[in-house]
């Protein structure tokens, strides 16, 4: 019998202490996370234990991905997609048409998702403001847009 899927929720106030440790264990920046930014991730638990996270940054009329994390014995299992899935949702249900995200790792990943490489100098002023834009992710990590209208449009599309 095959395992249930694992669900996707937003993480407790108790649980930041794991959410920094997986983020830590997968090599994410947490210099700049606080409680108050808990309510813009989401979560997979196994036992109680977090081990797949995402979580979005609102920056003016855009959003940052930041911090996509699966624990090392979980990935090739569709969590980050679906954790991906589950925020680009939730960017619909804001309102919100772009999502930006930087990455030193996963650039096919996110490319396969529809995102596209877009050059620093042209992102909205409130995302270059971003502490990950500033100064936790290293100059050299892909920034990548994704345009959720044309995403939705394509889908809509016969």
């Amino acid at each position: 019998m095959a395992a249930a899927p694992l669900a996707i929720s937003e993480p407790r106030l108790d649980e930041m202490p794991a959410l920094l440790a997986l983020l830590d264990e997968c090599a994410l920046p947490i210099a700049d996370l606080e409680a108050r930014h808990l309510p813009a991730f989401l979560l997979c638990r196994d036992d109680a234990r977090p081990i797949a996270a995402a979580g979005l940054e609102s920056c003016g009329e855009a959003l940052l991905l930041r911090s996509l994390a699966v624990a090392p014995a979980y990935r090739r299992r569709g969590l980050a997609a679906r954790l991906l899935e589950a925020l680009e949702e939730r960017a619909r249900s804001l309102r919100r048409e772009q999502v930006f995200l930087l990455t030193t790792s996963a650039q096919d990943f996110f490319a396969s998702r529809g995102f596209q490489p877009v050059a620093r100098s042209s992102v909205p002023a409130a995302i270059a403001e971003s502490a990950q834009f500033r100064c936790l992710c290293p100059a050299s990590a892909t920034c990548m847009v994704k345009n959720l209208a044309c995403a939705l449009q394509r889908e809509a599309s016969p």
